[in-house]
């Protein structure tokens, strides 16, 4: 297995194995207190499902080295595995959080609709319907533009 498709698998795994322990190298050298075999067709929740069983059954097991279709891939340890029982096996839970995908913001900006004539107030919102548009009670049907502008 070469070093990209170990880090899938490792991705995969997510919560339930210890981050330190990523490469062939350190794999190699990671001590552990037994093996966990399993086949690449284990989905993660049920993989995280049996490893939990295994180390509620050893409690003198603390790490095992995962074992995929043959080959090293990951040290789960108890602390994980049974600590996330209640989240996905394929992610920390919150690893989300505040992450920022590419692109503009997604967020709301506030629109600012002006009559046009300058003595007259402006209204505010945050979406745009040109079924709800707001209207000046003298000039009528109130124009968008950018919020701050001047008029």
């Amino acid at each position: 297995m070469d070093d990209e498709a170990l880090r899938q698998v490792q991705r995969e795994l997510g919560g339930l194995i210890d981050p330190e322990i990523c490469g062939q190298g350190a794999l190699a050298a990671a001590q552990v207190d037994g093996e966990f075999g399993y086949d690449s067709d284990l989905e993660a929740d049920e993989l995280a499902e049996e490893l939990a069983a295994r180390f509620r059954a050893g409690p003198h097991l603390g790490r095992l080295m995962l074992v995929r279709d043959g080959v090293r891939v990951a040290v789960g340890t108890r602390e994980r595995v049974l600590g996330a029982e209640d989240i996905t096996a394929g992610g920390e839970f919150g690893a989300g959080d505040r992450a920022v995908l590419l692109g503009g913001s997604t967020r709301y900006r506030l629109l600012e609709f002006a009559c046009g004539h300058a003595s007259c107030g402006t209204e505010y919102r945050s979406f745009y319907d040109e079924r709800f548009l707001p209207r000046c009670p003298t000039h009528g049907a109130m124009e968008l533009r950018l919020a701050g502008a001047a008029p």
